[in-house]
């Protein structure tokens, strides 16, 4: 059985408002208090006034804004995707029925999700370092499209040192042409193709090297993942 927060800051930007009176009358009975995107960003303190959860229904650009917020404020977040951040609710597969949606934005028993990080920038979804030739691909291109693309970027693969770091501190050395970070494990082409292989399951990242012995090794692998699989 789903478990709810007692209370909740909804925020929203000028996209978001029509979700305003959704969240208000939610069906679980959690009080809620609502303030345009504006009120925030003067005075988060002030519009969190003891809260511990925040609602957002904003553009992705805001709500990594308020995922970072959250590190320094201690507060839980609930996201509801709005029509420019469409893309966004399907890859983190938030509920498209209106009710369901701020239901789901509204539980406080969601798992802890990790947040990667690139030149210090904040990443949802997938960071990709190097080159990963179909796999590096936007989600919503057919296999054909993307081993097309695929092709003309082989020659730009090659072999780098990679140190990669594991929280416990162990230092695992190796060579790659690129890895990818996968936060969700569905939506873009590369978390289609490596899915299967991965079992998390919790909001934890993923992270997938590639390391393959030349180009020619590479180009059977996507010719295996473009035809075969």
């Amino acid at each position: 059985m789903p478990e709810y927060v007692d209370r909740a800051v909804f925020i929203y930007d000028l996209a978001g408002r029509n979700r305003v009176k959704d969240v208000m009358a939610n069906c679980v009975g959690v009080k809620v208090l609502a303030f345009p995107l504006e009120d925030w960003l003067d005075d988060p303190e002030a519009v969190l006034s003891g809260a511990e959860h925040v609602v957002i229904a904003a553009t992705l650009a805001r709500v990594k804004q308020l995922l970072l917020q959250s590190v320094d404020y201690g507060f839980s977040v609930g996201i509801l995707a709005i029509e420019a951040s469409r893309r966004m609710g399907q890859l983190l597969d938030l509920p498209e029925n209106s009710e369901a949606a701020v239901m789901h934005a509204l539980r406080s028993d969601a798992p802890e999700m990790d947040l990667v990080f690139c030149n210090g920038k904040l990443m949802l979804f997938r960071a990709t370092i190097g080159w990963l030739p179909m796999l590096d691909e936007p989600g919503g291109m057919s296999r054909i499209e993307a081993f097309a693309r695929a092709l003309g970027k082989l020659v730009k693969i090659q072999l780098r040192r990679v140190d990669v770091t594991t929280d416990s501190g162990q230092v695992i050395k190796t060579t790659a042409i690129g890895c990818m970070m996968l936060q969700r494990h569905h939506g873009a082409l590369g978390s289609t193709l490596t899915e299967r292989a991965m079992s998390i399951s919790d909001n934890s990242v993923g992270l997938v090297i590639m390391s393959p012995r030349s180009v020619l090794q590479y180009l059977q692998f996507l010719l295996e993942i473009s035809f075969l699989s």
